[in-house]
């Protein structure tokens, strides 16, 4: 999703009933399937963009809005994220390449520490309270870490008086 795909938000809620958009946090310097130094090819985003934490708040900021602009489908539009960070992707990422006896899903897992979902997590609950998005989705967290952090950031950031929910983990 570049900055264009934002304003067109309310138009898939309105003509093609699109309720739920997902987001990947970790690109950065990766693909969806590893290591990449061709993200803006790879993303198919302009020179001047970068896919980051603002753009990631500029996303929410578009899906709060739709729901603030078709209030009686608010409860059903929502956001969901892969939550890892790129940071720190690339940094364990270059520890396994140089670690020849890492191999298949046993250097997959090395190159994504548990810590590295874990602060997306508090990352992306932290951008929700902030844009006031109620309604986003932590996908397939797959540590303790970011299920303590999802926890505590459900208990950081409760329900508030203008109704909005905790982030759920699925």
């Amino acid at each position: 999703m570049d900055k264009t795909h934002i304003d067109e938000i309310p138009m898939l809620i309105d003509k093609h009933g699109v309720s739920s958009f997902k987001i990947f946090m970790f690109y950065g310097s990766h693909g969806l399937h590893g290591a990449s130094d061709a993200q803006k090819q790879f993303l198919m985003i302009g020179e001047d963009e970068r896919y980051d934490y603002a753009h990631f708040e500029f996303i929410m900021r578009g899906v709060q809005a739709a729901r603030e602009q078709f209030p009686e489908r608010a409860r059903q539009i929502s956001l969901s994220l892969h939550c890892e960070t790129a940071e720190i992707m690339t940094a364990y990422t270059k520890i396994v390449e140089k670690d020849k006896s890492l191999k298949g899903l046993a250097a997959y897992s090395a190159s994504r520490p548990q810590h590295s979902e874990g602060l997306a997590v508090f990352i992306a609950s932290y951008l929700a309270n902030e844009t006031a998005l109620p309604n986003i989705n932590l996908l397939h967290l797959s540590s303790r870490k970011a299920v303590q952090a999802a926890m505590m950031m459900a208990e950081t950031f409760p329900t508030s008086t203008s109704g909005a929910r905790s982030p759920s983990a699925t």
